[in-house]
């Protein structure tokens, strides 16, 4: 049976992943750019898709997502795209620039070691006692052998990080995903998400081990979590109005949607 639950996993990972190399790179249409970059807004002239768009053909592939809250969503999307073309996207540029390659690649496995301690809790939250033993080995390793995790070291011992947060594990009891919901900055999300990004956040806080660094040192507080903000975006290499399809928004809503599935079932 747990070999059967595992090929499962697999193969809608597979699926899942089809789908992406699908939607990036096989579409028939490609949006116009501006000065070497994505448009404000998307721009597409392939007009017999507009006309697919406009009969309906392609809309069912999203209807198993409803979306009562469209409006607020849709906005959202386009100022989180407006703020990544203007703001987060030249700071990332500048911060490429400056930085060598070693040095933001131990950033990020800085902050990622660090959250493998809300992983550890929610793998515990959810009795997956196998996970929970793995990802604290994958802390211990890497914070003591990779320099406070500045070297992922656990990796290539065959300890690849497995994340848990608090919306896998409302999930994990039955919670429903709820309504889709963009969030400002972050992106997608849902109802459920939502409130467990509050919970991790709240971990976090109470066992970030920076805490005592940055504990009455606004100066530290502001540089920690700036970079925090910028590496988090230097790892998402996802672009909005990039993926050549005017669908893009229920795109997104439907992979997330379908990616969550798989982290809570796994």
């Amino acid at each position: 049976m747990n070999s059967l639950k595992i090929t499962r996993n697999r193969g809608l990972k597979a699926l899942l992943a089809l789908l992406l190399l699908t939607l990036i790179s096989g579409c028939s249409t490609t949006p116009r750019t501006v000065d070497g970059n994505p448009p404000e807004t998307p721009q597409f002239t392939d007009e017999a898709l507009q006309q697919k768009m406009a009969s309906g053909e392609v809309v069912s592939l999203f209807s198993e997502n409803p979306d009562p809250w469209v409006g607020f969503n849709l906005s959202m999307y386009t100022f989180n795209a407006r703020l990544d073309r203007y703001v987060l996207l030249p700071v990332i540029r500048g911060y490429e620039f400056v930085t060598p390659k070693i040095a933001r690649t131990g950033v990020s496995n800085f902050f990622s070691n660090l959250d493998e301690i809300p992983s550890f809790i929610n793998a515990v939250l959810q009795l997956k006692g196998a996970k929970a033993v793995h990802t604290a080995a994958r802390f211990t390793w890497n914070s003591t052998v990779g320099v406070l995790g500045l070297i992922d070291v656990a990796t290539p011992m065959d300890l690849p990080k497995k994340k848990e947060d608090f919306g896998q594990t409302l999930g994990h009891y039955g919670v429903g995903p709820g309504p889709y919901l963009v969030l400002p900055l972050l992106g997608p999300s849902n109802l459920r998400d939502t409130s467990g990004l509050l919970v991790d956040t709240l971990i976090g806080t109470q066992t970030n081990p920076m805490n005592r660094v940055l504990d009455g040192h606004l100066q530290r507080q502001v540089a920690y979590y700036t970079m925090k903000v910028i590496d988090g975006r230097y790892v998402n290499k996802f672009r909005y109005y990039s993926m050549g399809t005017p669908f893009e928004y229920n795109w997104v809503q439907y992979l997330y949607g379908k990616k969550r599935q798989l982290e809570i079932a796994d």
